[in-house]
């Protein structure tokens, strides 16, 4: 036998082995993940009129999606309208359809109060702290597919606790890496 066929026979070998072997199979399935959506979005919004929203606005925003390791389902971020004020996104991405996952979460303002510092010994400098509170909540739910090799949303769709509800679109325009450190 030459040398040539048995490095064949071997390689051969070592395919097969590979084939079945879970371990290979499960780090297969993980780099195969559908639903990689962290990246920078531009998106426009537009409220619909009814009793609870008076004044219906629309308008441009910017969002920021961070995503778990190995693209997990754990999405999070900040969503950037007219308002300097960055507001909180946390929800989460499963598959829905081929090329497509539903994205769901929700969006809130942090209401910030400055409280008085406690005394604890004397030679300590009392420092006041900063208490946030969550308010303002609206929640998200969007079909969002890969075209291009881009994500996009055509029609989603958002409801507020106390105002308007509205549909909005998103655009992928930059593309980061789906690891960062979790919000608290």
């Amino acid at each position: 036998m030459s040398k040539r066929a048995v490095l064949m026979s071997i390689m051969l070998v070592l395919a097969i082995a590979l084939a079945w072997n879970p371990i290979y199979s499960q780090t297969k399935q993980l780099l195969k993940k559908d639903c990689c959506i962290a990246g920078n979005y531009k998106g426009f919004h537009q409220d619909l009129a009814s009793p609870t929203c008076k004044d219906p606005e629309k308008g441009p925003f910017k969002m920021v999606i961070y995503q778990d390791k190995m693209c997990g389902s754990r999405v999070w971020g900040t969503v950037q309208g007219e308002n300097p004020e960055a507001m909180k996104f946390e929800g989460t991405v499963t598959k829905h359809s081929k090329g497509c996952c539903l994205l769901t979460g929700k969006i809130w303002e942090e209401t910030r109060t400055l409280k008085p510092a406690k005394t604890v010994v004397s030679t300590q400098i009392k420092k006041p702290f900063i208490a946030a509170k969550r308010v303002d909540s609206v929640e998200i739910k969007a079909v969002i597919c890969k075209k291009g090799g881009k994500w996009i949303v055509t029609n989603g769709k958002y409801k507020h606790s106390e105002g308007c509800n509205g549909t909005f679109t998103l655009e992928q325009i930059v593309i980061v890496k789906p690891i960062k450190p979790a919000i608290k």
